[in-house]
């Protein structure tokens, strides 16, 4: 019998992390298992975390039959559902002048490889980072998810990462270096209540000083500003009272003539706002392996979209749809400032996918030798899968802008988990 299984990881909520954000992954597959499939838990730091679904998790190196992954501790339910949960956790090394970030890479900007990367790195002026791989860069943006790798980055690049406060927006690595209120710095604490009560208050930076005015910015590494809302700064005036009765409610207004041009699309509802580039990204990564190009499916695309929406109304947490007709790809990119509809890209997940390109092994037997590393690649196969002809995105920001939600929908689906199947679905480069 077919069965599908699923899985996702959940994308904290707090706090954001800035350029070098982390990009959460998850590829829904299709298996086919014998007679039913199993419960799988693992935890990780403590705690257990995982989703329930029908379809294989990208993280999860499967057993061919039920019987087998019973055998490795699973509870096997009668009428063939399960639960599978997995969470991947990659340990970094410590690198003096370096921070490290765990599950991420840069792919590109690549100035060359070394068995000493970190002594090459800091001789180097123009190495910003390097790669658990040995791959030094000259550039980190954007930070792609990679799991089991580690990106170690020299300090004075390494982004800055602001708390959050209510009622503010916060920019890193930059500040307004004049118009103080207070004449010496106050706690953070203070701060905040401080501009709270002052109108003249337009915000803050992370050094403890108020602002009469948060604009022009200059770098300033290492501190935060804060710009109080326009809902804060600016209260509307309370009503003035009136003894004189309310005047008759006017009649509602006429509806407005047709338009022959669409509204603009709010962010929310946006899509992806690069939608022909994320075609064009799939299908010049699949033109490498001598696999067809995709079309777009506006059918996919809108239910990509509206699922994009359902995820991003929840924080931008990731997890799979139950429906089984289709493959499913999906992103998550947090931020430290509040994004745009021009912000809602999708190409940049495409590109993050193929990039597990270079943990896959091409073989005889593919599926095999790719199996123990199943999470560093599915998201890859499904991109390139031969047999597949269509694809639709959908992107939808959430957490008052602060979070971006890329989903993609693939008919027919790939990665059927056979030998055969990936070796005739899944070309070498050309």
């Amino acid at each position: 019998m077919i069965v599908r299984e699923m899985s996702r990881q959940s994308l904290s909520s707090r706090p954001w992390v800035a350029a070098w954000a982390l990009l959460f992954l998850i590829q829904l597959s299709t298996i086919y298992v014998s007679k039913s499939f199993a419960l799988s838990t693992e935890t990780t730091g403590g705690n257990l975390r995982g989703v329930n679904g029908r379809r294989l998790v990208s993280s999860l190196a499967q057993a061919d039959t039920a019987e087998s992954v019973a055998a490795d501790g699973a509870t096997v339910y009668p009428n063939g559902d399960s639960t599978s949960r997995r969470q991947l956790a990659t340990s970094c090394s410590g690198a003096s002048g370096y921070v490290s970030f765990p599950d991420s890479d840069h792919v590109g900007d690549t100035i060359g490889t070394s068995k000493k990367p970190a002594q090459q790195c800091t001789n180097d002026p123009t190495c910003v980072a390097y790669n658990s791989a040995g791959e030094l860069k000259r550039s980190i943006s954007p930070l792609a998810n990679a799991p089991g790798s580690c990106i170690y980055i020299k300090k004075a690049f390494a982004p800055t990462q602001c708390d959050r406060y209510p009622g503010y927006l916060a920019k890193a690595d930059v500040d307004h270096t004049n118009d103080n209120i207070n004449i010496k710095a106050f706690t953070i604490n203070k701060t905040i209540d401080r501009c709270n009560s002052d109108p003249a208050c337009k915000g803050f930076n992370s050094n403890g000083w108020l602002k009469s005015v948060v604009t022009p910015t200059v770098a300033a590494k290492g501190v935060c500003l804060y710009t109080k809302t326009t809902s804060q700064s600016s209260p509307p005036p309370p009503p003035p009272p009136s003894r004189s009765p309310p005047p008759p409610t006017p009649p509602p207004p006429s509806p407005p003539p047709p338009s022959s041009s669409s509204p603009s699309p709010s962010p929310a509802s946006a899509g992806c706002y690069d939608a022909a580039a994320a075609l064009a990204e799939h299908n010049k990564d699949r033109a490498l392996h001598g696999c067809p190009a995709l079309t777009w499916n506006d059918t996919l695309a809108k239910a990509s979209q509206a699922w994009a929406e359902t995820l991003a109304a929840a924080l931008c947490g990731l997890r799979h749809s139950s429906a089984s007709n289709y493959g499913e790809n999906l992103y998550a990119l947090p931020s430290n400032w509040p994004l745009v509809a021009s912000d809602m890209l999708c190409t940049p997940a495409v590109k993050g996918w193929y990039s597990e390109v270079k943990s896959y092994v091409f073989s005889a037997t593919p599926y095999t030798d790719n199996q123990a590393t199943f999470a560093r690649i599915g998201h890859f196969t499904q991109v390139v899968w031969k047999s597949t002809t269509q694809v639709g995105c959908g992107a939808a920001l959430g957490d008052d802008n602060y979070c971006l939600v890329v989903v993609c929908r693939y008919t027919p689906p790939g990665n059927y988990i056979t030998n055969s199947q990936f070796f005739n679905n899944v070309p070498p480069l050309k």
